[in-house]
């Protein structure tokens, strides 16, 4: 924590090694609270581009793994996120897997996809952080626990959208967020993607167990 890294030019990981096998390996591991990302990350409204992960057998798979600490600015274009095998909540997102942090006026376009739970276009669990002026146009397939933005989320979240198609083979699957709970919170934000699925779908959230819905919509077919 107390330390900052900005952007400084646009970066293409189209490149050796990030561009073969396995692909990016996540900033902060998630695994215990000394590996989470604990720092700031300013985008300096510059992109990085063709992110490729491609796992099978690792949890909290993003650009970052786990995050605690501050993203800001920064757009995530023509990701490519592949992440399978056995383990239920292996929290996928492209830009984090599990955010405890803030993300902030940051943006996520590409495809996402899983064989596990808690997967989102730029999220795959929002664990009680604040994410605010961002948006997703990720398409993103899983079973359970997805959305276009968050699979799911506890934390506060406003301004945001996600306009990419959702498509699920189990339950919990929304145009924004797969699962809203706890003390989670979502204002002035909408979504615009066609949502498919067998159970608790939503145009907007799939299963709203708990939490504060204002000032929000959904416009695409369900």
């Amino acid at each position: 924590s107390g330390v900052y890294f900005q952007v400084t030019s646009n970066i293409d990981l189209d490149v050796s090694p990030y561009n073969t096998g396995a692909g990016w390996t996540p900033i902060g591991t998630g695994t215990g609270t000394t590996t989470r990302f604990y720092g700031n990350f300013d985008g300096n409204d510059l992109v990085i581009s063709n992110l490729l992960i491609n796992s099978s057998g690792t949890t909290y798979q993003g650009l970052f793994g786990s995050s605690v600490g501050s993203i800001i600015d920064l757009g995530l274009e023509d990701v490519s996120v592949t992440v399978n095998g056995s383990v239920a909540s292996a929290y996928v997102g492209a830009l984090v897997g599990r955010n405890y942090g803030t993300v902030t006026n940051s943006y996520v376009t590409g495809t996402v996809t899983s064989q596990r739970y808690n997967v989102g276009g730029m999220i795959g669990y929002n664990d009680g952080g604040t994410v605010t002026g961002s948006y997703t146009t990720t398409d993103v397939t899983a079973p359970i626990f997805i959305g276009g933005m968050f699979g799911s989320t506890s934390g506060t979240v406003s301004d945001v959208y996600a306009t990419g198609a959702i498509s699920g083979s189990n339950h919990s699957i929304g145009g924004l967020t797969g699962h809203l709970f706890g003390a989670g919170s979502i204002t002035t934000s909408y979504a615009t993607g066609t949502v498919s699925g067998p159970g608790s779908t939503g145009g907007l959230i799939g299963w709203l167990e708990d939490g504060d819905v204002s000032d929000s919509y959904a416009t695409g077919d369900i």
